[in-house]
């Protein structure tokens, strides 16, 4: 896993935004 923490909270917040 590549991803940083960083990443998957900001696509985490902007899926959250979605709904």
């Amino acid at each position: 896993m590549n991803l940083n923490i960083k990443e998957a909270s900001e696509i985490l917040e902007r899926t959250l935004q979605t709904f």
